[in-house]
């Protein structure tokens, strides 16, 4: 299964509007990341039809346990590579920005590499 980095974003959101108050209106994706509804309704169809989120026409919108894992891993690679750039020197803004950037082209091998170095680092500042 393949993510562009656009899907990404809006199962990302949808996780996020969702802890926030439960399923979700297409009118609140939409609101959140500043698009038109049927932008959002295109990007549901195929988060659904990748077995990620329960969609229905008229109907809130949910990810399931598939989705959660994956944003999940999305997170937990942003925290590493953002964590990385922090112990570079750079400030958490920019940290962070560049870790949104970088978290969609960086493959899962790259994030262990990094993961392993943080956390020998963090060993040896203690």
């Amino acid at each position: 299964m393949f993510l562009t980095k656009a899907l990404e974003k809006y199962l990302r959101v949808i996780y996020e509007l969702e802890c926030e108050r439960g399923p979700v209106r297409v009118s609140k994706i939409a609101e959140k990341m500043r698009v038109k509804a049927p932008s959002v309704t295109a990007a549901l169809q195929k988060l659904d039809s990748c077995g990620l989120i329960s969609y229905k026409r008229y109907e809130k919108v949910s990810t399931n346990k598939k989705g959660r894992d994956v944003v999940e891993n999305l997170q937990a690679r942003h925290g590493i590579i953002k964590e990385f750039f922090m112990l570079a020197g750079l400030d958490e803004e920019t940290a962070d920005n560049d870790a949104h950037e970088m978290n969609h082209v960086v493959s899962a091998r790259t994030i262990r590499r990094l993961r392993e170095f943080v956390q020998s680092y963090q060993i040896q500042g203690e």
